[in-house]
């Protein structure tokens, strides 16, 4: 790491670090309503206060560590590849229980599209979801409100600890969980994670993770498409049935997103303006989805009901406030920040 930069405001920080560890939470698991505790006021600041050190210091720690080395998106999207990995096969072991003990529907299904005895289809549906939910899109949401922190370190090296050591212990916490259901995980599963998982951490260090080069001339889509793009191409991502045609469906989104980004951002039009649209875009299909979520088993469909409603109603709210805190210039610390 440099430790050269000169890190954001005290204000900012503290916003910026508020602000990302309660938001992954609630862009991972709440938005779409799926889990028993939606509509349960108490249970859910409860899982909100309880994943925030998890989800929120991940992706605090990966925003940090590409900040300090130079790496760009890139580099931010394969550790959080890694990070996507190892949550479905290290932490909750969710791709090694072979049923569901809440009886999710279509869970079988989902474990049944395998590979030498690994369900491919969970595996890369789990993992994406935890790269584009629960780190790709809170980061955009939060540099985009905090236009002064946008390429400054947010942590000291005392928080970068006591960030570490939260995360590591609360996903302890929930592997060594004795309430959870049964996983059937072999040493070579552990390997296998843990090697892919690294792979993707080792990626993130070489070329593929270094910022996209500006290209003289490019244009790119306007924030409206970008909005658009996302929006659709998560709710293809969401709608991939549980099936080989479901594997191709799930893979088909990020990478199509990938080559629009990798078009679009290395343009002197580029701004941030332009990947938080097109993050709003993933958050408000994920806002209207939850309505055709089937009520959870223990859930009340009242209950679940206003919670859609609120959760789109705050969704707009933020669209309008990332708005206007966009359309600021980058600050020059940060020259095409957004790549």
């Amino acid at each position: 790491m440099t430790g050269q930069l000169e890190r954001a405001p005290r204000r900012t920080r503290v916003i910026g670090v508020v602000c990302l560890l309660f938001g992954a939470p609630v862009f991972a698991e709440l938005i779409q309503s799926y889990l028993d505790i939606t509509g349960k006021l108490g249970g859910t600041l409860f899982l909100i206060a309880f994943m925030a050190p998890l989800y929120g210091g991940v992706a605090l720690l990966i925003r940090e560590v590409a900040v300090r080395t130079g790496r760009g998106w890139p580099g931010r999207l394969l550790l959080a590849g890694a990070f996507g990995v190892l949550m479905p096969t290290w932490v909750d072991l969710s791709l090694w229980i072979p049923q569901s003990a809440k009886e999710i529907e279509l869970w079988g299904d989902i474990r049944g599209v395998t590979i030498a005895g690994t369900s491919v289809l969970a595996l890369s549906s789990w993992a994406l979801g935890h790269v584009v939910m629960s780190v790709a899109t809170p980061l955009a949401v939060v540099e985009g409100l905090l236009p002064n922190g946008r390429g400054r370190p947010w942590l000291g090296w005392f928080g970068i600890t006591v960030l570490t050591v939260l995360a590591v212990g609360v996903a302890a916490l929930i592997h060594f969980d004795e309430e959870g259901p049964d996983a059937q995980v072999s040493v070579a599963n552990y390997a296998f994670s843990l090697a892919l998982a690294t792979a993707l951490a080792i990626a993130a260090f070489t070329r593929l993770g270094r910022p996209l080069t500006p290209v003289e001339g490019r244009r790119t889509a306007s924030p409206l498409l970008l909005g658009i793009a996302g929006f659709v191409l998560m709710f293809v991502f969401d709608l991939a049935p549980a099936s080989w045609v479901g594997l191709v469906l799930v893979w088909g989104p990020p990478l199509a997103a990938g080559v629009l980004l990798v078009r679009c951002a290395p343009s002197p039009e580029w701004t941030p303006r332009h990947p938080v649209a097109f993050a709003f875009g993933v958050i408000l299909e994920r806002a209207l989805i939850g309505f055709l979520v089937p009520t959870p088993p223990g859930a009340d469909a009242g209950g679940k009901l206003v919670q859609n409603i609120v959760v789109l109603l705050l969704v707009l709210a933020l669209g309008l406030l990332l708005r206007a805190r966009t359309r600021d210039p980058v600050p020059e610390l940060e020259p095409h920040a957004a790549q």
